[in-house]
């Protein structure tokens, strides 16, 4: 059985309308102030844009000899919630702030709601810096598909203004 893993950053961009990553574009497009659920404001994250991770992917899915081999593929730059928030907020024109959701509130929601129960599981993923390495993938294919975060943003935020009551649960 053939088989590669693909390890990447968290997704935005269309199609990404689940609570994490849709709420805070929604609330930037009503210009309001946007909630990060992940606690942390100034940790050193990734954002991927979700076609550049299905690029990277369809890419992994039609070479030849990388079964078994586990490939990262890391975002445009390294940011922080924050300054990704915030140029979120400008790109939409939004007057409002960025704050972050206190994790004794998200841990006392988790008591009676299963995703932000699931939420607080992950909360590790934003107390410390987690960058991913590209070295593998681009020295097997030349490149990392890389979409600059202005870029990927302004097409999520033109994507959710002609999708407004989009939703997904994930």
């Amino acid at each position: 059985m053939a088989y590669v893993n693909v390890r990447l950053p968290e997704f935005y961009g269309p199609n990404v309308a689940n609570p994490l990553m849709g709420a805070p574009f929604r609330a930037a497009l009503a210009r309001k102030s946007v909630l990060w659920l992940g606690t942390q404001l100034d940790v050193t994250v990734e954002y991927l844009y979700v076609d550049d991770g299905a690029r990277a992917m369809l890419e992994l899915a039609l070479a030849e000899g990388v079964s078994g081999q586990t490939f990262h593929v890391p975002a445009s730059a390294p940011t922080t919630p924050r300054a990704f928030w915030q140029l979120v907020q400008e790109l939409a024109g939004s007057p409002g702030k960025v704050r972050s959701m206190p994790r004794p509130v998200l841990r006392a929601a988790a008591l009676v709601s299963v995703p932000a129960g699931e939420l607080v599981d992950i909360l590790h993923l934003w107390t410390h810096p987690i960058l991913l390495d590209g070295t593998r993938y681009t020295a097997r294919f030349g490149h990392v598909p890389a979409t600059p975060y202005s870029q990927g943003i302004q097409q999520t935020l033109d994507w959710f203004r002609a999708h407004p009551d989009a939703v997904n649960a994930n």
